[in-house]
């Protein structure tokens, strides 16, 4: 029996044409990006914690793809939940100032105790009682702000002590 290689070395299967080959490949490969996907839009949009464990495996934000809500982007090192359905633009990135309604910041593994606090990232959700630094200082939530747009070193805001 002979073997047949493609051009990329692949052993094809002699009795099938080589587009069937590679039509079942780029199939697996849609079927393993779907179940992706599904498995990431599974995680509740208040569950940062599972989010960040899968946030390493999820893709690149980029201008022109369509985002479904419960996505995971990663942008400049931070990790972004979708909170609602778009198609990114270029002129509006995840960190940009009025995108809190579709892209939230992802905490970044700290517990938000007084030892291990949690570096303040405008628009990310702030709870009660947890502490965050900001700027070489150490501030504890007093209110719960989701999402919060108040930096803790805002003058004369009681929700952060």
């Amino acid at each position: 029996m002979k073997i047949i290689k493609d051009e990329n070395g692949l052993i094809v299967n002699k009795a099938w044409p080589i587009e069937t080959v590679r039509a079942e490949a780029v199939l697996a490969a849609m079927v393993e990006e779907q179940s992706r996907q599904t498995a990431v839009r599974a995680i509740p949009l208040d569950d940062d914690k599972t989010a960040l464990t899968v946030a390493p495996l999820c893709l690149e934000w980029a201008a022109g793809e369509k985002y479904e809500a419960g996505d995971i982007v990663n942008r400049l090192g931070q990790p972004y939940r979708v909170i609602q359905a778009v198609t990114a633009q270029e002129h509006q990135p995840p960190e940009s100032a009025g995108l809190l309604a579709i892209y939230r910041p992802i905490e970044t593994a700290h517990d938000g105790s007084i030892d291990d606090p949690i570096p303040y990232v405008n628009g990310m959700d702030v709870e009660t009682g947890k502490y965050y630094t900001y700027n070489g200082l150490l501030y504890q939530a007093q209110a719960d702000m989701k999402p919060c747009v108040w930096p803790p070193d805002t003058p004369g805001l009681w929700q952060w002590r």
